[in-house]
Parts: structure tokens; sequence; C-alpha cells
């Protein structure tokens, strides 16, 4: 196991290297040396004979972060998304479906045609030409008087709306200028059948309206919280890695299987996306595939050889027996049926390292100040 998930991540923009790669310079750092140190033979940072010799961390039980105030799901913002997946509900709603014993009130979606004309000629993308779209009344969508001028229109009837474009309107051809809409309203859509549609257009399960807005509420605070807890970790470890010290450089084998595995990953995505390794790195991280398989990955040793250090200072490794319970839960979680016969042929220590990384975040998690600038 190559450390997939912290490398999918990476690649994704959520991972350590990611967060530190801004602060890298492009000059080498670390370098495959060592090989008087008894702990050459190591290719991981679990098997040096003591992390100790090689770091120090600073005081990590006292990190104290600031992130911005991005967080906030207000109504506005529900409201928004509910505006617009209603909307696009309505659409598929088909004519035989359409009110027509009534005139179109405040708070109706209705289905209508229009053609919008400057001084009798009829404008550029004034029009729907014939194929109908959906209007909320009182979204406040169109220009100023549009939907308004449409209250209490009965569905079939044609009327001329004239109105002003505001001053400021982006098409420089009909700011202010005064046009006339020949508008035509087809039906109203009854909310039974957009929310019909919303659900099998969404897979989502909802009665009325306010049951799709519930359900878009909690899906922005569901995200709006994964986004928080992602920059939270990513925020832990720029700290944890400034408050790192190298007092001895590692064995170059521990540094060469790191930049061989980032090397490897960027080879994988490389043939997936049919280009070159340095077109990956630059888009999915920002830099150079040198610098991310010099720099990023000596960046990445160090981060781990962080967590191994407070792993042991917290009392976080785990047991030989808790370790192949959390493989066999991490297999089946992949959807791997049997994993036996995988964990007999895996690298025990790759899922070790894992575990620790996420016990250790875990913990720090836990202690981490989080203030959340106005």
């Amino acid at each position: 196991m190559k450390r997939i998930k912290k490398i999918v991540s990476a690649l994704a923009v959520a991972g350590t290297v990611v967060a530190m790669l801004a602060g890298c310079s492009e000059e080498t750092t670390g370098g495959a040396t060592g090989a008087a140190n008894p702990d050459n033979s190591a290719t991981n940072v679990l098997q040096l004979e003591d992390v100790n010799k090689y770091i120090t961390v600073g005081d990590y039980n006292n990190i104290t972060i600031e992130l911005s105030n991005i967080y906030a799901v207000d109504d506005a913002l529900v409201e928004q998304y509910v505006g617009y997946y209603y909307q696009q509900a309505a659409a598929m709603v088909t004519a035989d479906a359409f009110i027509l014993d009534r005139a179109v009130e405040d708070g109706d979606m209705i289905n209508l045609d229009y053609t919008g004309y400057k001084d009798e000629v009829a404008f550029e993308g004034g029009s729907t030409n014939g194929a109908g779209t959906v209007l909320w009344i009182g979204s406040n969508s169109y220009i100023d008087g549009f939907e308004s001028g449409l209250v209490d229109v009965m569905p079939g009837e044609t009327v001329d709306l004239n109105l002003t474009f505001p001053e400021e309107y982006g098409a420089e051809d009909l700011a202010g200028a005064d046009v006339v809409f020949n508008v035509t309203v087809n039906g109203i859509i009854p909310e039974e059948e957009i929310v019909s549609s919303w659900c099998s257009l969404t897979g989502g399960t909802a009665t009325t309206r306010d049951d799709i807005g519930d359900y878009y509420a909690e899906m922005l605070r569901e995200s709006s919280q994964s986004t928080y807890n992602d920059d939270v970790d990513v925020a832990i470890q720029r700290k944890i890695l400034e408050m790192v010290e190298v007092v001895q450089e590692f064995p170059g084998a521990v540094i060469l299987t790191y930049q061989t595995n980032n090397s490897d990953t960027l080879e994988y995505y490389a043939n997936m996306y049919g280009t070159d390794v340095d077109s990956i790195a630059n888009y999915f991280l920002g830099t150079t595939a040198d610098n991310y398989i010099v720099n990023g990955s000596y960046e990445q040793l160090k981060f781990d050889a962080a967590c191994r250090y407070i792993a042991e200072q917290e009392n976080l490794m785990i047991s030989d027996e808790e370790l192949y319970t959390r493989a066999q839960q991490y297999l089946i979680d992949l959807g791997y049926e049997t994993t036996d016969e995988v964990l007999a042929q895996a690298d025990m220590d790759e899922f070790r390292l894992e575990f620790m990384l996420e016990d250790v975040l875990d913990y720090l998690r836990g202690v981490v100040t989080v203030t959340i600038l106005e």
C-alpha cells in the first residue's frame, strides 16, 4: 500500500505536500547520504532505531491557528441552491401537467416564452425562440417589472411589458434602454410536479419545497464542515512542519523511498491522463515534478517523522493486534471480501504508518486552538 489516501489527496490539492509546496525552494533539500548510519537500511520512519536522533518537535500541544470566516451557511446561500435546482426540476415538467385554469400569482413557477424589442427590433439574446423557459415569479432574476408584470396573467395569454434596462446593465447597447417584451405564459407548473422531478433529478426524497430547502441546508452544512476540517488539518500540518528541527540527516534509503513513491505517483497520473509528469505536478500542485519529488518528499518525510515523535510521546503507537484488525477493516471499506490473503502479502509497516498518521492528526485536532477571523 503506497500511501494511497495521502497521495491521492495530495494530487487533489488537499494533502500535506500541497500545503507546504508554496514555501519550498527549488533548491535540493536533503539528499541520499548517510551510508555510515546504522539506520541506512530503513525505508520509512517507523524503521528508524530512534526518531529522536533525527528531529526534535516544538510545543505541539499548544498549536494555535487562524482561519478566515468562510464556513457559515446562511439562508441566502441555501435559497440560492434551492432556486437553481428547483428551476432545473421545473424545466423537466411537461406541458400536460401545467395549471391552466387560474392566473399567475407571486411565488409561482411558470413556463413562458418571450421576445424582447428595442426600437421595434428584436434584440440579440432577448428571446426564448419558442423553446419555452421557466421563471420563478418573485425571484427578481429578470429586470425590474418583468416578473411583477406577469402577476394576474392567465396561461395562454400574451402581454406586452414596457420596461427599461438598468443603467449598469452588462450589454452596452441595452444599458438604460427602453424595451418591450412580448410575453406568453404557457402555464403554471405545480409544486408537486416540480418536487417529483427534483427527486428524479437528484435521487433525493422530498414532498415539499421546504423539504428541498432542508436537503440543501444539510448538504451545505456538511460540505462546510468538511472544508473546515480539511483546512484545520492542513494548518496543523503546516504548524508541525514549522516546529520540526532536523538535528541529523535522515538515512539515504528513507529519503530515496519517499522520492521514489512520489515519482511513481506522478508517473501513474501522467499515464492516466496521457500527459507528462511536469504537467501533472503543475496542474495539481503548482510546482515542477522535480520540486515535488525532491522538496515535497522531504517535507512529507519530516512530517511523518514528527508524527512518530508525537505518537511515541503520547503513547499512540498501536499494537500488532490492533494493526491487523484496523488493516482488515481498511480493506473491507475498500470493498475486499476476503482480507487474510491480501494482508499476508502486504507491507504492514505501510498500514502502521498510515494509521499512526491518522491517530496523531486526530490527537492534534483535540489540542489545537482555532480562531475564526471575522
